[in-house]
């Protein structure tokens, strides 16, 4: 099990993106969120395996139709197992 946390720079916000990403993400199994932050970009929490995480990162890369990502930065965090599903968070 591997965590990751991505913050998504551009145009991610009111453009369908979290909504796009989580229906992508969401059947795999993976545990966590996604979020608007305040500065525009987007918050993404994401538990599972490597296989898993992989397809993560490919759907944050693409976005919606209507987005466009000009940044993304990756950390690799311990897994705390807190989640039991991927939810869009408010």
């Amino acid at each position: 099990m591997k965590r990751i946390e991505i913050r998504v720079k551009g145009k991610v916000q009111g453009v369908g993106y979290r909504a796009f990403v989580h229906n992508g993400v969401a059947p795999l199994g993976v545990g966590g969120y996604i979020r608007n932050i305040t500065d525009g970009s987007v918050e993404i929490v994401a538990e599972g395996t490597e296989a898993q995480l992989a397809e993560v990162l490919k759907k944050a890369r693409a976005g919606s139709p209507f987005s466009e990502v000009t940044d993304m930065t990756v950390l690799e965090e311990k897994p705390t197992g807190e989640f039991s599903s991927f939810e869009i968070r408010h």
